[in-house]
């Protein structure tokens, strides 16, 4: 949606990444009888919703996101929708941190367009150039260098531990196992959403990786393509 929304003119996007404090915690526990689990918060927070087309809420358990798809420099809708998110979180005992709230921006025009500060109870909202948003580094030009990074800094120290784990004759199977739950489940994260956009040299870093856990565990294992073909086809 983002995506085809960006490909129009005089089009960006703005994306609000909501903090809020020990959220489990703070929602009426003396009358509820009981701190809530991420489900029982789904459902509290559930009528939280977006009516305008031009803005979605994006929730997985605590962490929420506002997403605003902005037409001809107008953010009235989006800037809207963050007060009322405002007001939603102080009369349902929901604690804005806005220190740790941050906003990250989406725009591909040439002229970039001047947008004035974001501001929540009278703090300004920081904004970012990358954002680790579950695990997956989202950046403002949509290209994945930090979220590769990231991936081979986890990876790499995974594979430290495999070739310890090799050096003391641990049974190929177990190696097997250990590569497949500490290093192929990073590597899987969320594949289909950047393995596609990545570069050539960002995805023979990854499989470079692989290819050294293939060496070290004398078994055949999925490839990085492989891995995506598995995943999302």
């Amino acid at each position: 949606m983002s995506l085809s929304h960006l490909e129009q003119q005089g089009t960006y996007t703005q994306m609000l990444f909501v903090d809020y404090s020990s959220a489990f915690n703070t929602i009426l526990p003396l009358k509820l009888g009981c701190v809530l689990s991420p489900l029982l918060y789904t459902l509290y927070t559930s009528d939280y919703t977006s009516a305008h087309p031009s803005n979605t809420i994006i929730k997985f358990a605590d962490v929420t996101t506002v997403v605003g798809l902005i037409s001809g420099g107008d953010e009235s809708a989006y800037r809207a929708k963050v007060e009322q998110l405002t007001g939603w979180c102080r009369d349902n005992n929901l604690l804005l941190n806005t220190a740790k709230t941050k906003e990250l921006f989406i725009d591909f025009q040439r002229t970039k367009t001047d947008i004035p500060p974001l501001h929540i109870n009278g703090e300004c909202v920081e904004k970012v150039e990358d954002f680790c948003y579950l695990g997956v580094h989202l950046e403002k030009d949509l290209n994945w260098t930090v979220n590769t990074s990231e991936l081979l800094k986890k990876a790499q120290q995974r594979l430290h531990f495999l070739k310890v784990l090799r050096k003391n004759n641990i049974p190929l199977r177990l190696l097997v196992s250990f590569y497949r739950c500490t290093m192929e489940s990073i590597l899987a994260c969320c594949l289909c959403v950047w393995s596609t956009s990545c570069t050539v040299a960002q995805r023979t870093s990854l499989q470079r990786i692989i290819n050294t856990a293939k060496n070290l565990t004398d078994c055949p294992l999925l490839t990085l393509e492989e891995l995506h073909h598995s995943r999302c086809l």
